[in-house]
């Protein structure tokens, strides 16, 4: 077997022998945002992948199981303005329930969210609908009062960390700066990005942890990458980097901390201004893998984005091998015919736009659903 393979079969055996606590099973849409009432969508291996057409119901996917957790909320993403009001009223408001294993009482239960009435559509848990297909709650005990409400009319929230990862938002230091920051004109832009550069190599060379230039606290971070991230991302890149240091901070811009990367090889060292995207949103991935928890619910908006079809492979690899080791759940909404093809059928989850709205499609070949229509 492939090691693509031989993680897969791994993580498929600790799946099946029920080791993903708080992994949720399945999400059924009542009503919200383009969804058919009524649409039901299965997670049945601890990576999913959603496939569809550009506005097909991806991301809105991912912005639901953002919601889902403790302590979070789908308003994040989703939430009504002028331009743009959801529609909801006492008898129907927008709302989805999924359910989720509970490994402490061997069970797994539904839980319900609602687009309520506090600022800007806070979604709050609700009761089971069992008009909607939810089970009725079950007698309150000792053990599964637990993970209830205190009057016990509910099942609490499944008890986890979201993270949400856009490959289109992780811009570098330079992207951000030549792209954001308004100048009269090129010299000027230049100019002023060479001034800031300079304070910028002085806190590399001299390895500084803060800095603090015309009164505003410059460094976030500033770190070299461990042996092991250096490993893993030049095993996904297939480059040969003797060190990569990652800098947050705000010298181009000093409204908002972005990263700059200082590759090193045997030949020369360059920064990703001159650098591949694709280098910067590897190393992004490499960190933001490594600081993730046991359990924890990962979703990825186009992790291909940038990527060569090898780099992508190699990413996947990286990926399953967090999720055997930390047992996280992970859900990726992506264009690419690489993760579909890797990963096997019951990893994978189709959505169409039908006359009605978006819902799941049976597929029985998975690679002819990127051919042209």
């Amino acid at each position: 077997m492939t090691p693509i393979q031989t993680l897969i079969a791994a993580v498929g055996k600790k799946f099946h022998a029920r080791e993903f606590d708080k992994f949720v099973h399945d999400v059924t849409f009542p009503k919200f945002k383009s969804f058919v009432s009524g649409t039901r969508v299965e997670f049945r291996f601890p990576i999913t992948v959603l496939v569809g057409p550009n506005g097909g119901g991806k991301s809105s996917l991912l912005h639901a199981a953002w919601g889902m957790p403790l302590k979070h909320s789908t308003s994040r993403f989703w939430f009504s303005t002028p331009v743009d009001p959801i529609e909801n009223d006492a008898t129907n408001q927008n709302r989805y329930w999924y359910s989720h294993y509970i490994k402490s009482i061997q069970r797994t239960v539904e839980s319900r969210k609602i687009s309520g009435n506090k600022r800007h559509g806070y979604w709050e848990p609700s009761r089971p609908a069992q008009r909607e297909g939810m089970q009725a709650m079950p007698e309150k005990t000792v053990a599964l009062a637990l993970y209830m409400s205190p009057t016990g009319d509910r099942w609490s929230q499944v008890d986890r960390k979201s993270h949400y990862f856009n490959a289109k938002d992780q811009t570098s230091a330079f992207d951000r700066f030549f792209t954001s920051v308004p100048f009269h004109s090129l010299e000027s832009r230049q100019d002023y990005f060479v001034k800031y550069s300079r304070k910028l190599k002085d806190v590399i060379d001299k390895d500084l942890k803060s800095c603090e230039y015309y009164g505003v606290e410059r460094v976030a971070e500033n770190t070299l990458l461990t042996a092991a991230q250096l490993e893993a991302v030049n095993k996904i890149l297939q480059k040969k980097y003797k060190s990569a240091r990652y800098i947050s901070h705000k010298f181009y811009d000093k409204l908002a901390y972005s990263p700059s990367v200082l590759f090193e090889t045997e030949a020369r060292s360059y920064s990703e201004c001159f650098a591949g995207s694709g280098e910067l949103a590897v190393v992004n991935y490499v960190l933001a893998l490594e600081g993730l928890n046991k359990y924890d619910l990962l979703l990825l908006d186009e992790p291909e984005t940038s990527l060569h079809p090898g780099a992508q492979q190699r990413l996947l690899e990286h990926l399953l091998g967090i999720v055997k080791e930390k047992l996280i759940q992970v859900i990726i909404s992506t264009h690419s015919p690489t993760f579909v093809q890797l990963l096997p059928p019951e990893a994978l989850v189709v959505l169409e736009e039908t006359a009605t709205g978006v819902a799941p499609r049976l597929v029985r070949n998975p690679i002819n659903i990127f051919q042209i229509n």
